[in-house]
């Protein structure tokens, strides 16, 4: 009801939602010891997450056509629910999968790496593309656009559909450092084409911003599969060994995102 509970609990998932990923890719680097295996099946859970994501777009989009309080309050009691069978089944790992992190022995931070500093502000900077899908495309729609508003709905389903066919081939060119530089540079290129998009159907209505809008998250979908497969083998193989369980996922552009 109030500014200041929305912020708190905002700031809340926000800081929960950043500390998942390299803790989970930190749990695949220690339990997978194959470097294109690891790759391979964190393409796997990316494509079960952005499942998941489909569905709660779908849920997404009925509450947004009711567009009543009623249903976003049962939208978002349902996202905490699964959020808890989620947890409920992380405490299902076996514990014998764990590394031993407190023996290794190294530097605490990543400050005395500058390469995978500038990775990390390489992937700051490429990792706009979580933000402009979640975040500023349904403003954009809404807002800026005569889309109609199950629109948003519909370009989530899309994103999920295209990272659940694309994820899995294209972590297959993410294989050694050359490769997986080049696919973060085509990343790159590909997510201009898709913020060139969306500026395009800014102001239009109608079936000329579907179809703008359509274009973009295309080029958005294909952006993600590429930095995301990219960044995967990166960060795993240039993270020193003795501890790795700190430096997966470019942790730095996870708090950079927060600030």
């Amino acid at each position: 009801t109030a500014y200041w509970q929305f912020l708190a609990v905002t700031l809340l998932a926000v800081a929960v939602d950043r500390a998942a990923p390299p803790v989970l890719q930190a749990l695949v680097a220690g339990s997978v010891p194959e470097s294109r295996e690891r790759t391979r099946v964190l393409a796997v859970v990316q494509v079960v997450r952005n499942c998941g994501l489909g569905v709660g777009a779908m849920a997404a989009g009925a509450a947004l056509v009711s567009d009543t309080l009623l249903a976003y309050r049962v939208t978002l009691t349902a996202i905490g629910l699964a959020f808890l069978g989620g947890a409920a089944l992380v405490l299902r790992v076996d514990e014998g999968e764990r590394q031993g992190g407190r023996a290794e022995k190294g530097p605490r931070w990543a400050l005395p790496y500058p390469r995978y500093l500038v990775l990390t502000g390489i992937n700051f900077l490429l990792s706009f593309f979580d933000a402009l899908l979640l975040v500023a495309m349904p403003v954009w729609v809404l807002e800026r656009t005569d889309a109609p508003r199950v629109m948003v709905s519909v370009l989530f389903t899309l994103n999920t559909a295209l990272v659940v066919v694309l994820q899995i081939p294209v972590s297959r060119f993410a294989d050694g450092l050359r490769r997986a530089s080049r696919l973060l540079a085509w990343s790159g290129a590909v997510l201009a084409v898709a913020g060139l998009c969306f500026a395009a159907a800014g102001g239009t209505g109608g079936r000329v911003a579907v179809c703008w809008l359509g274009a973009a998250v295309l080029a958005l979908s294909l952006g993600e599969v590429l930095a995301t497969s990219a960044c995967w083998d990166l960060s795993i193989t240039l993270a020193p060994p003795a501890v790795r369980g700190r430096y997966p996922d470019f942790p730095g552009a996870d708090l950079l995102r927060m600030i």
